[in-house]
């Protein structure tokens, strides 16, 4: 690439402030951007110089305010003591369920900052607008519920109030805060420092807070603001990528800024629109584009991934080694973090399955969840237990829950103190202490580690344990469930960064690491509607035109945003590729409007050239059924005269003569699982086994049976394993879903007792000869010319006889 942005940066820098580069302060959006213009204004001079100040905004905002930035964890326990000192709510929310109304309060909080829009008015306008809600209502029709709504936002200039307040008095801030202090102070700033010029680069959208300095900058003469636009987008009113510098223009009267160009009519363009069946073919067909036209020694690519998860499918799919990765891996999609945040899972459904007559159990899938875990098992393997077995009898066993001695019979043949470290970790005996078992989790793991990313990840959470720890102390009385949304929710702002060089040829990132960064090849993944842009998914308390009222940002901005962002990547590239997800099951199928408005807009100018097509579509599928064709031959002709079918195998076979062929000739069994709830055949052999029992006992008068009998032999027939082949306790059966089963069950059992009294007193000469009785017989078949004799076999529910006709009953049970 001949000239981009940041080089005609530092040449217009060094041309203007040749002999006082060190009395300048340069303010960039990003630090990415100011890697580069450093090299340019490097290579532009020469020699040594003393350089200028270089700030990203954010740095510049913390320097004027004198605040330092607070993670979003922490200000959300600081409005949750805010609401347990002030609520009249009885029972106060629990953190978890109160932090998400937090970070919506927070967002509003930040967007009312960023804009200087005097929060006492807005949120009395939104007290008055919800209140309309109830108009005509008095207070005394109003419901509780009613109430609290409108108390909830007539109390948010408080919370505003007493949070800014708390938070300046420690020195810090919420970006929003952090902005609007920084604007407050700009004037004491300007005379405390000496720099002859400020000079902005490369911005777009600025909030008010930031306009706000940047005026007073232009009123001291001390600002110069340089811009990077194409004149396609910047002076045609219709285009939304231009609407933001258009208004800068005209609020800092820019009449003739650098630079404004004209690259998006005037560079040669190829442009290739390609749509895939799945995402994931996307990043496979990343390598081919890379090795059909190599990156050569003066070409620079950028790969633009729209959707971040597909950082680790691209990696997978293309050489590394010459790369520069901008963008870190979010922790939360590593192996190790699904590990603690499974374990977090379990204890808290030990803590749901804890029943006041019940011991402490862990829920089965827990546990094997735990012992599946890929780096439980190698250190399993180091240990030499035989984790295969162990799980095959764990399936086996086919227990739902496990106390603790039963966990500790459970790992009798493992070593002890690997035997004592899962008993110490899964029954533990307060929330506060969990952290320290996270981290005891991360020891045990740690020699199982092998690979350098594991061992960053098991680093980077390591190191976080105690931010983690100190933050749920500030909690009061946190529940399991308050730690597991902290722990998912500070984990989630965590990544790993790569360790790769800023100014390689090849760079992957996303979007708005592209700014102020020119390529001449731009590759950009998941171009559809919904990613780029993401569409209306702004969540605030504010409505829509109370936030245009007071000029706050709404989604509209940020679609202009990144329209901007999008066009200024393109206007001085050569090689353009847009990927895109055709996949018919995902809502977001849709080609991006940006790429159609290319399509309409560019494909006019004689410098572009736009291809598109379709790759990677699996074959069609076959037009006919295939027949499954199975011979008769000796062996299973020899295997029908061994076996004895009951009339469920018949039914099999005359519902589906292959699954009767690979279940009861084959004898291919089902893949042994643990059952979660009470099934239908569980049900249906708990009562045949109770009315077996109640009809063959002379002495019982079926009469007088009462609900509270039956319900006692349900219960306990549930709980004998012989019959329910499940492993539950009295008190299990009356808890969720079994409690609707065990009614059903009882009311079943009544209603068939009524039946067969009112049989009893009906029929003539009405009499029973044997209930659940072993029936037996054999035919002749002819195979070909081969006569075989087969068993047939079954149990009668009962038989009996009226009137000289015998009945064989079967009682059907669902």
């Amino acid at each position: 690439m001949n000239t981009t942005f940041l080089s005609q940066t530092a040449n217009y820098i060094y041309t203007t402030y040749k002999d006082m580069l060190a009395d300048i302060c340069i303010i960039m959006p990003s630090n990415r951007g100011m890697i580069y213009l450093k090299k340019y204004l490097s290579d532009e001079i020469g020699k040594t110089f003393f350089p200028p100040d270089f700030y990203s905004i954010e740095q510049f905002m913390q320097k004027i305010s004198g605040l330092s930035l607070i993670s979003n964890e922490e200000i959300w326990i600081k409005l949750y003591n805010i609401y347990i000192n002030t609520t009249n709510d009885n029972p106060i929310n629990p953190f978890h369920e109160f932090a998400g109304k937090a970070n919506l309060i927070l967002q509003d909080f930040n967007e009312i900052d960023l804009a200087l829009a005097n929060p006492s008015n807005v949120f009395s306008d939104l007290a008055d607008i919800k209140a309309l809600n109830f108009f005509g209502k008095s207070e005394n029709e109003l419901s509780m519920f009613q109430k609290d709504y409108l108390a909830f936002f007539k109390q948010l200039l408080f919370y505003y109030e007493k949070l800014s307040n708390d938070l300046l008095k420690d020195k810090k801030a919420y970006q929003g805060l952090m902005y609007r202090k920084a604007s407050e102070n700009i004037e004491t700033f300007s005379k405390e420092t000496s720099y002859y010029k400020y000079v902005f680069i490369g911005f777009n959208a600025m909030q008010a807070s930031e306009k706000h300095i940047i005026k007073h900058f232009k009123q001291e003469n001390k600002l110069d603001f340089i811009i990077d636009a194409d004149e396609w987008y910047l002076y045609d009113q219709q285009q939304e990528a231009g609407k933001f510098l258009r208004e800068l223009m005209d609020d800092l009267h820019l009449k003739n800024p650098h630079f404004i160009d004209n690259n998006i009519s005037r560079v040669s363009k190829k442009i290739e629109l390609i749509g895939f069946p799945h995402k994931s073919l996307q990043a496979k067909h990343l390598s081919t584009l890379l090795q059909q036209s190599p990156t050569s020694a003066n070409e620079k690519t950028a790969i633009v991934l729209a959707d971040e998860s597909l950082l680790l499918p691209v990696l997978y799919s293309i050489d590394t080694s010459q790369l520069n990765i901008t963008m870190g891996y979010p922790l939360i999609h590593s192996l190790i973090y699904k590990l603690l945040y499974q374990y977090i899972q379990a204890i808290e459904n030990k803590s749901k399955l804890q029943r006041p007559e019940s011991p402490t159990r862990m829920y089965h899938k827990d546990l094997y969840a735990f012992f599946n875990n890929i780096y439980v098992q190698r250190i399993f393997k180091n240990e030499k237990i035989e984790l295969n077995s162990f799980l095959r009898t764990f399936i086996k066993k086919a227990k739902l829950f496990y106390t603790k001695e039963e966990t500790k019979e459970l790992c009798k043949e493992f070593p002890a103190h690997i035997r004592e470290f899962i008993i110490s970790i899964f029954f533990v005996p307060d929330t506060y202490v969990i952290i320290d078992y996270l981290r005891n989790i991360l020891q045990f793991i740690e020699t199982g580690l092998t690979e350098h990313i594991e061992k960053e990840e098991f680093k980077l959470l390591s190191h976080h344990m105690d931010n983690l720890s100190d933050l749920l102390k500030q909690i009061p009385n946190p529940t399991i469930k308050s730690l597991r949304f902290l722990f998912e929710s500070y984990i989630s702002t965590l990544s790993l960064s790569f360790k790769s060089n800023p100014l390689s040829k090849i760079q992957i990132m996303g979007m708005l690491e592209t700014r102020t960064l020119d390529f001449d090849r731009v590759i950009i993944l998941s171009m559809n509607e919904g990613i780029l842009p993401s569409g209306k998914n702004l969540q605030s308390f504010l409505p829509f035109d109370l936030k245009l009222h007071y000029h706050i940002p709404t989604y509209q901005n940020a679609e202009a945003i990144f329209s901007y962002h999008f066009y200024r990547l393109l206007q001085r590239a050569k090689q353009i590729y847009f990927l895109y997800d055709l996949d018919n099951k995902d809502a977001k199928m849709e080609k991006s409007r940006f790429v159609k408005q290319i399509q309409t807009e560019w494909n006019t100018l004689p410098n572009i050239q736009i291809s598109e097509s379709i790759l990677g579509y699996p074959n069609p599928l076959p037009t006919h059924k295939e027949i499954i064709e199975i011979r008769n031959n000796q062996s299973s002709i020899d295997s029908l005269a061994q076996k004895s079918f009951s009339p469920t195998s018949i039914n099999k076979f005359l519902r589906c003569k292959l699954q009767f062929y690979l279940s009861e000739i084959l004898q291919l069994d089902k893949q042994e699982e643990i059952s979660e709830e009470i099934q239908a055949n569980v049900i249906g052999s708990v009562i045949h086994k109770i009315l077996e029992t109640l009809l063959k006992d002379k002495s019982l008068d079926l009469a007088n049976i009462d609900e509270a009998f039956i319900g006692r032999m349900v219960q306990n027939t549930f709980c004998d394993p012989h019959v329910s082949r499940m492993d539950l306790k009295p008190y299990d059966i009356l808890y969720e879903n079994n409690y609707l089963v065990f009614h059903i069950t009882v009311k079943y059992i009544k209603e068939y007792i009524r039946f067969y009294l009112k049989q009893k007193k009906e029929l003539l000469n009405w009499a029973v000869f044997g209930f659940e009785q072993s029936l037996k017989n054999k035919i002749l078949l002819t195979f070909e010319d081969t006569t075989i004799n087969v068993s047939l076999n079954g149990i009668s529910d009962r038989i009996d006889s009226h009137d000289g006709i015998t009945c064989i009953v079967d009682y059907k049970t669902g």
